[in-house]
């Protein structure tokens, strides 16, 4: 990862700071309905929104086309949406996926994204089908019933942010 972004991230801390009550009732919902005290699991949107609040990340909640919960933010420029999956009637949901589409002037070489998919582990890059100049970045978390505490979440978007910025150096060439 890239020494950029391990200090654009170094003052984000795991520890709850609340910067309202709203924050702070939604970090006591985290603890009340999480599966285990202090875990952040998918099958509460509302605590997960909190969490990146409390981190200095104000994301929207809204639902996607399936009725799933989907949380919409921004992050150093970058605008990025989480997914949520596994769910049942929109609740109930085990997995998020970090997401993000760029539209470019031309399109990525496709063996461009099959060396990015090779050398990146977590994520995956594709074109969007209707457009060759739309390319997407994508990076799934399985969080289970128990989910994951607040520091291995925090390593999630640690990575995610380090996969943003490598990614969009890639684009800058296109």
């Amino acid at each position: 990862m890239s020494e950029y972004v391990s200090r654009r991230i170094e003052g984000m801390t795991v520890l709850p700071r609340f910067r309202s009550v709203s924050a702070a009732l939604a970090s006591a919902a985290l603890t009340a309905t999480s599966a285990a005290a202090g875990s952040i699991v998918a099958s509460d949107p509302v605590a997960l929104q909190a969490y990146f609040l409390n981190e200095g990340v104000p994301m929207k909640l809204t639902e996607d086309e399936q009725g799933d919960p989907l949380l919409q933010g921004r992050y150093y420029g970058t605008r990025f949406s989480i997914y949520f999956f596994g769910c049942t009637g929109g609740k109930e949901c085990t997995s998020i996926q970090y997401h993000a589409g760029y539209g470019l002037d031309g399109p990525v070489p496709l063996d461009i994204l099959d060396g990015w998919n090779r050398d990146y582990r977590y994520a995956r890059a594709y074109r969007d089908g209707a457009s060759d100049a739309a390319v997407h970045l994508e990076y799934d978390v399985f969080l289970g019933e128990k989910g994951l505490d607040e520091a291995d979440f925090a390593e999630t978007f640690t990575i995610w942010t380090g996969l943003i910025e490598d990614f969009e150096k890639l684009l800058e060439t296109y």
